[in-house]
């Protein structure tokens, strides 16, 4: 049987530039936060969210400091992000960078988009960096973007056994095959995340066709009732 890589696995992976798409809200931040944060040292360049509220959020997906997160909230004009990034990958850092689109709509009065998206990529590959794009698909080069990064991950908002669920598609992993099922999260009852099993329609999806998904962190408490686990932080 084939096996998959999960989100947690593809996004620190050396050498790779990553996108997180989705709609604002949607836990890009969270999942960027708990994929990489256990796997070094981490640069968050934020153009949002302030470096408190990042950090509150590392806490929540870690449950302990995250001693090893460093937080770069970015005022307009203040830093050279370019050099930032390049400066931390040098330095061994895993860098996330929310969002791509903000990015681009800053640098891009100093460069074309096009040639930032292939300085930034040939810059991954020269480090064997790993580089983490938050994309709200606002930028014209949305649809590049895509194609040019080594792994896709698209959030987006469903309904999974009568819940508000959020669903995780990897649409692609460029040195392994990407899973055709999609890992579901829910914040009912606690934290709850569920891989599913088989392609199916997700009004008739039961708890006995889903599985956990494997956490770094966190204690799972099964529920004999429903066959699920929460994940407890």
């Amino acid at each position: 049987m084939q096996s998959f890589r999960t989100p947690f696995q593809i996004l620190p992976t050396k050498g790779y530039v990553s996108v997180l798409e989705g709609e604002p809200g949607i836990g890009k931040t969270s999942l960027a936060l708990a994929s990489t944060i256990n796997s070094g040292k981490v640069k968050y360049i934020s153009y949002n969210e302030p470096e408190n509220s990042l950090i509150d959020k590392a806490k929540r997906v870690m449950h302990r400091q995250p001693e090893n997160l460093e937080v770069l909230h970015m005022l307009s004009g203040s830093k050279n992000v370019f050099s930032e990034i390049i400066n931390s990958m040098d330095e061994g850092k895993i860098v996330i960078l929310d969002s791509v689109d903000a990015f681009l709509w800053e640098e891009g009065e100093q460069k074309p988009e096009r040639t930032l998206l292939q300085l930034i990529y040939e810059s991954v590959k020269i480090r064997n960096g790993s580089l983490v794009l938050i994309n709200e698909g606002t930028s014209n080069l949305s649809n590049v973007i895509k194609f040019v990064a080594d792994s896709y991950i698209k959030l987006e908002s469903v309904k999974l056994l009568g819940l508000s669920a959020r669903k995780i598609t990897v649409l692609k992993d460029r040195d392994y095959p990407a899973s055709p099922y999609p890992y579901y999260y829910t914040f009912y009852d606690g934290l709850q995340i569920l891989n599913a099993s088989y392609f199916l329609d997700l009004d008739n999806l039961t708890q006995k066709k889903v599985k956990p998904w494997e956490r770094p962190f966190g204690k799972k408490k099964h529920n004999e009732r429903t066959g699920t686990f929460r994940i407890c932080y």
